[in-house]
This record gives C-alpha cells, structure tokens and sequence, in this order.
C-alpha cells in the first residue's frame, strides 16, 4: 500500500525575546500538521480556535496519549 503524501513544514520557535530557541523541518501528512499543531498550542497555552486558514476549524484532534506518544 502507498504511503500517505506528505507536505515538508518548517517550525521555528522563538523565546519572547525574539531568540530562535527551535529550528526544525518535518514530513507530515494532512492528518500529522493537524495534530502536531493542536499539540504545539496546548503547550503555548493558546486556545484550539487558532487555526491558520485553510485549516477545518471544529475538526477532533485526538490528544497525544491516543497516538502512543
């Protein structure tokens, strides 16, 4: 079976400073970006209603004890 497409993203964290703290590129499919953002505006305190456009707002992220990590 073929493997999901994938879409290469770049994440770069910054301390509020404005310092880079984090610099790093994945390989993520659709399904991945979602959760993987939910997960980053959990740990930054922010709502799940900050979506970037083009996102499906009102979409279940399931938490991350449900993908084994």
């Amino acid at each position: 079976m073929p493997n999901p497409k994938t879409r290469r993203y770049s994440i770069e964290i910054k301390d509020p400073d404005n310092k880079p703290v984090l610099f790093t590129a994945v390989d993520w499919t659709d399904e991945e970006r979602l959760i993987a953002v939910a997960q980053i505006m959990r740990l930054a305190g922010l709502p799940d209603e900050n979506w970037s456009p083009g996102d499906k707002p009102g979409r279940e992220v399931p938490e991350p004890d449900s993908l084994g990590g």
